[in-house]
């Protein structure tokens, strides 16, 4: 769609963020639950579920709320993206938790991993930053010449 300057995950996201109706996502890429809404399910082709913020929960086994951090926080060898070291899903669903209620009580080198890894691996923040927060159209990226 916009060669060079989005990837098909950015482009995906947009689609489901800006589309009239409802989006259904067939994947087996974890990284686009962080999609599910009240308008976007995705169908996870390799567990063959569906995905809804209704059993989102029970079959990913953390709550949406935190799912991005609990991500950060594991890392995602798939996208060579390392997590923190000593946390495994039991420890990182915790920590995550910790994370959104108050991230300035943790250790400041943990915040800098999280942090860093929740750039690599939102799929809204790509947007954002490349479009500087503006509306993301067509005209827009033709325009800015990115």
């Amino acid at each position: 769609m916009f060669p060079r300057i989005l990837e098909a995950d950015d482009v995906l996201a947009w689609l489901c963020f800006n589309l009239v109706g409802n989006c259904v996502i067939v994947t087996m890429d974890m990284d686009f639950l962080q999609l599910v809404s009240e308008k976007v399910i995705v169908f996870l082709a390799g567990k063959k579920k569906i995905v809804t913020l209704n059993n989102f929960e029970e079959i990913i086994g953390v709550s949406k709320n935190i799912f991005l951090y609990y991500k950060a926080i594991i890392g995602d060898k798939s996208d060579n993206i390392r997590g923190v070291y000593g946390y495994g899903k039991v420890k990182a669903k915790k920590l995550a938790l910790d994370y959104v209620e108050n991230k300035d009580s943790l250790n400041t080198d943990f915040q800098k991993i999280i942090n860093c890894n929740l750039r690599l691996m939102d799929l809204s923040w790509g947007i954002r930053k490349l479009l500087g927060r503006r509306s993301l159209t067509r005209n827009s990226l033709i325009k800015s010449r990115i």
